[in-house]
């Protein structure tokens, strides 16, 4: 209690005495930071605070989206509103991400704002634009997956969406990969290779249904896990062949972990099948 209070007068005298108040006020009363991160922020910035703050306010950003956006990266104080923000924003506003989606962006992910605008976020829209129909269901996929506009652009990610391609995958399946497994996206890309390859090996073909769920299984399961679930299964009575029959059927049920009471129903449901196909 007497700790809280007197660490309560020095931030009231700190307010008073330091030349940095004016920007701790700012911090506290324009974009809602708490006094204790706006005194942490203020040591290392000193802002115009009235163009910043009406900048952000102008592209409908409200007082919590300024306040998440400085916390989360403080150096958008430290921003050149005309030379740097506004190109940006401009940018985001004129590819769908108008009214509230623009701050929204930002305070998902602020990485976006140290980006360079020509070398990096434009060359990352021109990447995912021919995988969409259109510039909304390009908005949404950054909307679902904000990292995706903080991508290298040498990254695998580039190499693997390209070898999906050649291997006959459908432009729309890689959108899905990329939207809702992003972990499969960004492997390594020899193991992608790999994975494509093994998938290929079990009879998936790239325009079959299921080969992505096979080949998301085999890209974040190694090799050697994916023996030893073999062995798992084995050693419950089932054959290789029934194993590998289920893994066709249903190729996520590798990802069920084994539990105590035994085989799961979906594994004897499956076994079952695959008995009355063998």
């Amino acid at each position: 209690m007497r700790r809280n209070l007197m660490f309560s007068l020095i931030q009231k005298r700190f307010l008073r005495t330091s030349s940095s108040s004016f920007t701790v006020q700012f911090l506290v009363n324009s974009c809602g930071l708490p006094q204790q991160s706006a005194l942490s922020v203020s040591k290392k910035f000193q802002i115009d605070e009235n163009n910043l703050n009406k900048h952000l306010k102008s592209n409908d950003f409200k007082d919590t989206h300024i306040a998440k956006t400085i916390e989360k990266w403080p150096a958008v104080l430290h921003s050149r509103t005309e030379d740097t923000l506004k190109p940006k924003f401009d940018f985001f506003i004129n590819n769908g991400f108008a009214g509230q989606l623009l701050p929204q962006l930002i305070v998902s992910n602020p990485d976006v704002l140290r980006r360079h605008l020509g070398s990096h976020i434009k060359p990352c829209f021109e990447f995912l634009k021919p995988f969409y129909d259109s510039k909304e269901e390009v908005v949404e996929a950054i909307r679902r997956t904000p990292w995706l506009l903080s991508i290298a652009l040498n990254c695998d990610m580039h190499l693997n969406a390209d070898f999906l391609i050649k291997e006959g995958l459908p432009v729309d399946r890689i959108a899905k990969l990329m939207q809702w497994q992003p972990r499969v996206m960004r492997q390594k890309h020899d193991k992608m290779v790999y994975a494509a390859t093994a998938t290929k090996k079990m009879g998936f073909q790239p325009g079959d249904r299921l080969f992505v769920r096979a080949l998301a299984v085999l890209v974040l399961v190694s090799e050697s896990t994916w023996r030893k679930r073999i062995e798992v299964m084995k050693s419950m009575g089932w054959s290789e062949d029934e194993v590998l029959c289920a893994f066709k059927r249903f190729p996520r049920y590798c990802h069920i972990q084994r539990r105590k009471s035994g085989v799961p129903w979906i594994f004897s449901t499956t076994r079952w099948n695959c008995n009355g196909n063998l």
